[in-house]
């Protein structure tokens, strides 16, 4: 009957997991059924249409007091039983069990509910902790015996549900956590009788403990939580199998370290033993005879040189391990003050809590995982502290006044200052500057010895594209010392241009998007100075690649990984910061032939006066003009002027071409180059479209002139009646269909900084044409129709920023307008906007729930 739209028929929990379990499992995803794209289409629907149900009647004589919206919650109540429902059948595998629960998530539930009852009600968060708290606590119904099965779909339901909303909403962590405090102490002593107080306790208990870990620390912390648990503060410590008063425990550690023999009684047990001091491999311990197997246990960590009595010999071990305060010198010198006034405990867990957050520790034991080959996770290579990144770059109290080329000498005089030479030229190697010189200054003094000894130390660790730029230009700097330099900067330059190198590149590239999208899911980097976002990018993604590459991970394996992992919805999808949107260095922006040429040219122009690069001009030459039968024009890559962008990181990036490659090819000019002539070009392109729209080499020369940069300012009103007068779906015929990708490019590019509502409408109609043209001919190119996706989201960006309505909302009204033909066009459109509901942020996400009603409904 649901198959004939039947409307209104109830979905049971079992019904759901029986198809489910009908479905195959391939390469871990569910292929779905006919049966189960009914139910998925069906639920949509009655979600969707959910205006036609009785709502509740505030008349007392009503015989339908409640209405019919009962039917709604009751299908609500069934998906999320069949989570649980499936996850408790032990004849269902763990990995079925997943690619359920995937299915479920992504096809039938949806978290705001509440919404269809109340509309009224304003307070999101709270009605989306009510749906996933529920979905949590629903796991006190795993059968006893299935505890490791509960802590699997609790860890599913972590990373897959939780975790996405509380990294787009982190305020919602909060009342998340309270609902489930609330939820919990209700079900607790105070509503159970008598007789059934230690059952229920037991069951809570247990329940708690198989929480995952980031809950089950955030609960832990409230006392009045914990007692109504029956779990009393008992401030115990667990060494092995013997417990000890915390109170007694930690003083005593701290005589032990000292040297002192120590005898301590157990709680519970009564046992009496004997510690005595233990030092391996310059960690500091005890050893004790355990009580009843009559074993020497020996217990070391090289946080427990923390106690040191003496002051001279507490601050040599600090300094020794002074990676694990990963902060420069004034945040240092404060955190040994705060340790001095700390009892045992306190002190252990103060270090404890730096060492979790340094990045030095992150990256060797992220380098001794991938070595162990351990199967490191991509989650595991995105730090949760973004804090702590820019600590380790040693970027403080930062004003976007100061001098960047003092700012970044000054991050390079701390990190050498505080970790030595070399530690500070691999941390600076990842960014794309200028090399400081005060570390070349510090190269400089050193004997032939020891240049040869730190050039070979440099060689090793010089991994990523990045880092061989910088190697090459420290290099430059002593061709005068001999052959030997002047042989190695030749076969790094010759390497430099290779395809090998290339190869490297592509993936570095990735690397660096990959990350910034990562970071660019969290409001932290967000909220950062465009300085402080383009620095850690770089510096994480080549970190990251020289770990991959230093280890002989298969690139080219990573590299298409990469390509098809599952892009993230990013806060600035709607919102968009200018100044690090449109930055040279930021990764959407970066491209091979601009890098490969700025950098060689950065690299050698300290030794260009000393040494002849013959063998790499001809190379370079090609690269510059690739066309044969126009020798004097630039490859198109190399025409964006970069004066259009913004240069946070005062970038070689950013060095104006002409001057660049005149000095790498010898050169006395290069047409086409500086920003005057690019500045003609781009205005005698625009002349010729005004008089021909469809002049494909027009609107290529503006693409590449303006490099998705917002257009030279005097010719921003000339675009506007460019754009204004032009018709879409015309260059779509066989005359003009060349110039359609160039427009919409350029048209991109430029819409959010010359649009005001009335082009906005003109466009969005142009829009229309173009989706209905498209569909007509039956042509759908993926360059185009995705083109075309990203005007809507452009357009809607138009109208957020110029107070024309949500960008949210105007992009599902522009998407839900064409909704039949988007979807012929983009077949991954129902994906993305799942995306947009479960990433995006509370207060924002509620936007597409009627759109993805919709396309559950009609996919």
């Amino acid at each position: 009957m649901r198959k004939e739209n039947v409307c209104y028929l109830p979905i049971t929990k079992d019904e759901i997991i029986w198809y489910l379990k009908r479905a195959s499992v391939k390469d871990g995803i569910l292929i779905e059924t006919n049966d189960l794209g009914i139910i998925r289409k069906y639920t949509a629907s009655s979600f969707y249409y959910n205006d036609n149900l009785q709502r509740p009647s505030k008349a007392n004589e009503s015989p339908n007091k409640l209405g019919e919206i009962p039917y709604i919650i009751s299908i609500t109540r069934s998906i999320t039983d069949a989570f649980i429902g499936i996850w408790n059948d032990e004849t269902i595998s763990e990995t079925d069990c997943k690619a359920y629960s995937n299915w479920l998530f992504e096809n039938l539930y949806q978290d705001e509910i509440p919404f269809l009852v109340n509309p009224a009600i304003k307070n999101e968060s709270y009605l989306v902790a009510i749906n996933l708290s529920g979905l949590l606590v629903q796991g006190i119904e795993f059968n006893p015996k299935l505890r490791d099965r509960r802590k699997n779909y609790f860890d599913w339901l972590y990373c897959s549900v939780i975790s996405p909303r509380v990294i787009s909403s982190p305020n919602f962590y909060d009342t998340f956590i309270k609902y489930i405090k609330e939820l919990l102490m209700s079900a607790s002593l105070r509503n159970v009788e008598k007789q059934h107080e230690d059952v229920t306790l037991s069951i809570l208990q247990q329940y708690y403990e198989d929480l995952p870990g980031e809950i089950y620390d955030k609960l832990s912390s409230d006392e009045e939580f914990m007692k109504a648990l029956g779990f009393e503060k008992l401030n115990l410590v667990y060494v092995g199998d013997l417990i000890f008063h915390l109170n007694q425990f930690y003083p005593s550690l701290k005589k032990i370290v000292n040297g002192e023999e120590i005898v301590i009684t157990t709680c519970k047990q009564n046992y009496t033993i004997t510690f005595k001091p233990y030092r391996h491999n310059n960690k500091y311990g005890f050893q004790f005879k355990h009580p009843v197997t009559g074993e020497i246990k020996k217990v070391a960590d090289d946080v427990f040189g923390i106690l040191l009595e003496s002051k001279s010999d507490r601050d040599i071990f600090i300094q020794e391990h002074r990676f694990w305060f990963d902060c420069d010198q004034q945040c240092y010198n404060s955190c040994m003050d705060d340790i001095s006034h700390l009892n045992p405990q306190e002190a252990i867990d103060y270090v404890g809590k730096w060492k979790r957050g340094s990045y030095t520790i992150f990256y060797r034991q992220l380098n001794a995982k991938v070595q162990r080959n351990e199967g490191v996770q991509l989650d595991e290579m995105i730090p949760l502290s973004i804090e702590g990144l820019i600590r380790h770059l040693r970027i403080n109290d930062l004003n976007e006044k100061l001098n960047i080329e003092f700012l970044i000498e000054d991050i390079a005089t701390k990190i050498m200052e505080e970790e030595g030479l070399y530690v500070a030229c691999e941390r600076l190697a990842g960014l794309p500057v200028i090399f400081p010189q005060v570390l070349i200054d510090k190269i400089c003094t050193l004997n032939d010895q020891e240049q040869r000894s730190f050039i070979k130390k440099m060689l090793k660790t010089a991994n990523s594209p990045m880092s061989t730029m910088h190697f090459a230009f420290i290099l430059s700097h002593f061709v005068s010392k001999g052959n030997n330099f002047v042989r190695l900067l030749k076969k790094t330059l010759n390497y430099i241009l290779s395809e090998s190198y290339r190869t490297e590149f592509e993936l570095f590239h990735k690397i660096l998007r990959w990350v910034d999208e990562e970071f660019s899911t969290k409001l932290q980097f967000v909220n950062l100075n465009p300085f402080c976002r383009s620095a850690i990018v770089w510096e994480h993604g080549h970190r990251l690649y020289s770990i991959l590459k230093a280890n002989g991970i298969n690139t080219s394996s990573f590299q298409q990984f990469l390509s098809e992992r599952p892009q993230k919805i990013i806060h600035e999808t709607f919102k968009r910061n200018p100044a690090y949107w449109n930055d040279v260095s930021n990764p959407r922006r970066l491209n091979y032939k601009t890098f490969l040429l700025m950098g060689i040219s950065y690299a050698i122009a300290q030794s260009s006066k000393e040494m002849e690069f013959d063998f790499i001009r001809g190379k370079c030459r090609k690269i510059t003009f690739p066309n044969e039968k126009l020798p004097d024009m630039p490859d198109f890559w190399l025409l964006s002027d970069p004066s259009l962008a913004c240069n946070c990181l005062n970038s070689f990036l950013g060095n104006e071409r002409e001057g660049q490659l005149c000095r790498l090819l010898k050169e006395k000019s290069i047409p086409n180059l500086n920003s005057a002539q690019l500045y003609s070009a781009a205005k005698e392109s625009i002349e010729k479209l005004m008089s021909n729209f469809k002049d494909d080499s027009a609107w290529l020369l503006l693409a590449s002139v303006t490099g998705g940069c917002p257009i030279y300012e005097p010719l921003r009103n000339d675009i506007k009646q460019l754009f204004n007068s032009i018709n879409i779906s015309e260059l779509l015929d066989k005359e003009g269909s060349r110039a359609i990708f160039h427009l919409l490019q350029f048209l991109n590019a430029q819409l959010l900084t010359v649009a005001d509502k009335s082009l906005g409408e003109y466009l969005e109609k142009q829009l229309a044409e173009l989706l209905k043209y498209l569909n007509s001919k039956g042509k759908k190119t993926d360059i185009i129709s995705l083109a075309c996706a990203e005007l809507a989201l452009n357009l809607s960006i138009v109208y957020g920023n110029i107070g024309e309505g949500n960008s949210e909302a105007k992009f599902v009204q522009i998407i839900d307008n064409f909704l039949d033909i988007w979807m012929k066009l983009l077949p991954g459109l129902p994906w993305t906007i799942k995306r947009m509901y479960f990433e995006s942020s509370i207060s924002n996400s509620k936007a597409f729930w009627p759109l993805l009603m919709k396309l559950r409904a009609a996919s």
